[in-house]
């Protein structure tokens, strides 16, 4: 679970929380709450990522996942450009708004990609009052 720290006393305050993709066959992170924050960016840590793109899977309760889609009924998707150097992708905290729970999966949901080594991603999120600069 993200934690908040007061964000009404600070400007442009960030949280990060690690979300790990392990090496099953799911290529699925566990779930994180964001805790009413918009989610903001993800930073691919680990250099031997396993090329793929990261697709993500929401939920309203933590237990039951949907897979997440955009209003034009595609599967929201992070295009992960072949690299061995940790990146980072800005998102649109408005493809976002109303996730409580979120998963990240290594590939899509016709084809996920299973990692021959656990990868972590730091979840960047922001207050909804503060999603914009």
């Amino acid at each position: 679970m993200v934690t908040k720290t007061k964000p009404e006393l600070y400007s442009n305050v960030l949280y990060y929380e690690t979300a790990t993709i392990d090496t099953a066959a799911t290529a699925l992170s566990s779930g994180i709450n964001l805790n009413g924050l918009l989610l903001v960016g993800l930073t691919k840590v680990d250099i031997d990522w396993d090329t793929a793109d990261i697709t993500m899977r929401a939920s309203h309760d933590g237990v039951t996942y949907v897979d997440l889609y955009t209003s034009g009924g595609l599967e929201q998707t992070i295009t992960v450009p072949i690299d061995t150097d940790a990146q980072y992708f800005a998102l649109d905290p408005s493809d976002f708004a109303g996730v409580k729970y979120i998963k990240f999966r290594s590939g899509t949901q016709a084809t996920p990609v299973q990692q021959t080594a656990s990868q972590d991603l730091i979840v960047h999120v922001r207050p909804a009052d503060q999603s914009k600069n």
